[in-house]
């Protein structure tokens, strides 16, 4: 089959793809944020989906982790969030902050539930463009006693640089409704879809 290979090289900037499925985007954030429940500790991963999350948690009383400045910026005014941000060098391009010492607060902490974003997913494997992001969302999928995958329709069967996690360790992906059946079919193998 042809795979749809997205020049990773390329990868668009973060208020680039904030524009792209944003319906689809925000109905997945939902299907999140009703997966988070009172007392709840999360770790919200960087990207243009997850970044939806925070609208649809309304007075939940939860402590969120977060390595997104976007999402930091949006939730830090509301005063029933407990908020940790991680800090460490900043990546520019998608507002994130990664590396050594990101990984090293990363690894000292333990979440009920992650949700991490991904540019694609290929058979069992989820994939980043940058390896020092994707090395991140490991570390904190490893530290989640429930690891979700935020992936809209257009990144299944595409691939990205990085390869970071396998599909058979997480607790589900968390899509759209425009997902083909046989996509659904097809990952359903490796893990829940949502």
């Amino acid at each position: 089959a042809h795979k749809k290979v997205k020049d990773s090289l390329n990868e668009a900037s973060h208020s680039e793809k904030t524009m792209l499925n944003i319906e689809e985007k925000k109905l997945i954030a939902k299907k999140c944020a009703d997966l988070i429940a009172e007392g709840d500790t999360v770790f919200i991963g960087s990207g243009t989906t997850t970044d939806f999350i925070g609208d649809y948690l309304e007075g939940k009383n939860i402590s969120i982790v977060t390595n997104s400045l976007p999402i930091f910026e949006k939730l830090k005014d509301y005063p029933n969030f407990d908020l940790i941000l991680i800090g460490g060098r900043y990546r520019v391009k998608t507002q994130t902050f990664v590396g050594q010492f990101a990984n090293k607060l990363l690894r000292e902490i333990k979440v009920s539930k992650a949700f991490i974003g991904v540019n694609g997913i290929d058979g069992h494997n989820v994939t980043t463009a940058n390896e020092e992001e994707g090395n991140g969302n490991a570390i904190i999928l490893n530290n989640a006693i429930e690891k979700y995958i935020v992936a809209d329709n257009s990144k299944f069967d595409s691939y990205s640089f990085y390869s970071f996690y396998r599909l058979d360790n997480i607790d589900a992906i968390v899509t759209d409704d425009h997902i083909s059946p046989k996509v659904r079919a097809k990952y359903s193998s490796y893990t829940k879809v949502l």
